[in-house]
């Protein structure tokens, strides 16, 4: 009787051409087409939240897989080429360096939340709009732990509970094939934690620092999206200038790991290439494998659940974006002045700024973007006296605005600059720090 049934279930998709047809070309298109190692080890090599039972292997993942790696380096795509890198210019000295851990970065980001400013100063003359987004940075209680975790040891338990149920299922329906991928599966992505694996990378311990500091990084100098990390000076040079590395297991060079790997792989495209070439329920059942591994690792593993989990349990830190449309660039660069706490000088007898002449270097960050000239240092000195006028104690106590859309309301300020294309660009970018700061509760030089 089940011989018989067997019989009939087989014979169901070779009753029609076409499902034996697109079991042909099923396995191997899912395969190929659809998964994204680089960005899953990557994020398994972060946050080791990737189980056993979710790697399937293309022949690119493959390669990367199988290349040779150090007992701590940098994750996968961290990696100088591996992505596209980020160019750092340091506020208060001017260092240009390229951040270490670009991609991880970008994760981190995406998962942060954001607050919109607008910006309603010279809405109508944008010729080249600057984005610009300052990031906040701060540090997560180490005392507190996200229950994010526990979904990602929810869905990694129903895969393994999926797998058992499929493997009873094939090995009743005499779908060896099948039954083998499903071994295959788990055997690799032990393989992987063992080889690739380890603890996840971490901040390196810095001692706290009380002052704050603000890097501007971007793709390229002629970029129209900027990014400004402002936080705690120590926090924020080992988030972008200090390595980000992977701590192997002891042994996860040896050869007889590195053979198996191989074969297991081997193995996987093996059995996918013979599940085509029959055609029959093996192939359906090896690609709702693969699309069931696709699927967690799109929507599960290598989005916000792990990220978040690793930047308030490991790393220890918070990002928070505050984005906001410039109308120029000479905006954008009046605009990361006047957030820049090291733009002046501070006088430790009186506690103020001093606000007679900027701190040395303390522009430096510029040069890559705007080479130094006789029209920016006019600039620089317009810059600076209306961002005096702005801070003018006097003048805010009797209520006065000194800063508005057409520059300061200083006379002498008026009569020395109106005449300079940039003079309008200078009172937009002090307005709009002020309502970021505002908006994103950004502390000033010291930290709160």
């Amino acid at each position: 009787m089940l011989e018989h049934q067997l019989a009939v279930f087989k014979g169901l998709v070779k009753a029609y051409d076409w499902p034996q047809q697109l079991a042909g070309i099923l396995p191997l298109s899912a395969l190929i087409d659809f998964l994204d190692v680089p960005r899953a080890l990557h994020v398994f090599e972060l946050t080791g939240s990737v189980p056993a039972w979710c790697w399937p292997v293309t022949p690119s993942g493959s390669r990367l897989l199988l290349s040779p790696r150090t007992v701590e380096e940098p994750c996968c795509l961290d990696k100088f080429g591996n992505s596209q890198g980020l160019i750092c210019l340091d506020g208060r000295y001017g260092d240009v360096y390229n951040a270490t851990s670009p991609e991880t970065l970008r994760l981190c980001l995406a998962i942060a939340p954001t607050i919109s400013v607008a910006n309603d100063q010279n809405t109508q003359d944008r010729r080249r709009p600057q984005n610009l987004t300052v990031v906040h940075v701060t540090r997560a209680d180490c005392a507190k732990r996200s229950g994010q975790s526990w979904a990602l040891l929810g869905a990694s338990a129903t895969g393994w509970i999926l797998l058992l149920g499929l493997l009873v299922m094939t090995a009743i329906l005499r779908c060896y094939i099948s039954f083998a991928f499903l071994l295959v599966i788990p055997l690799t992505g032990g393989v992987i934690h063992a080889t690739r694996g380890g603890h996840p990378p971490t901040l390196k311990d810095t001692p706290g620092s009380n002052y704050n500091r603000l890097v501007v990084a971007a793709l390229h100098m002629n970029e129209t999206d900027w990014l400004a990390f402002y936080g705690e000076t120590t926090l924020v040079n080992a988030l972008l200038n200090l390595p980000l590395r992977v701590k192997r297991f002891s042994g996860a060079n040896h050869w007889a790991l590195n053979i198996a790997l191989r074969l297991l792989i081997f193995g996987q495209w093996s059995l996918a290439i013979g599940a085509a070439a029959t055609q029959g329920w093996d192939a359906y059942v090896i690609t709702f494998w693969i699309l069931l591994c696709i699927f967690f690792h799109v929507f599960i593993f290598s989005t916000r659940h792990s990220c978040q989990d690793w930047l308030e349990q490991s790393a220890s830190f918070r990002l928070s974006r505050i984005e906001v449309e410039l109308s120029s660039r000479r905006a954008l660069l009046n605009t990361l002045v006047a957030l820049n706490p090291d733009s002046f000088a501070f006088d430790p007898a009186s506690q103020k700024d001093v606000l007679a002449a900027f701190y040395p270097n303390s522009l430096a960050w510029i040069d890559p973007i705007l080479k130094c000239c006789p029209d920016r240092s006019v600039w620089e000195e317009a810059t600076r006296m209306a961002m005096a006028a702005e801070r003018d104690p006097v003048k805010a106590a009797q209520g006065q605005k000194p800063a508005s859309a057409n520059g300061p309301a200083e006379p002498e300020w008026v009569s020395k600059f109106k005449q300079w294309y940039w003079c309008r660009f200078i009172s937009e970018g002090i307005l709009v720090a002020s309502k970021i700061k505002k908006e994103a509760n950004l502390p000033g030089r010291f930290v709160k």
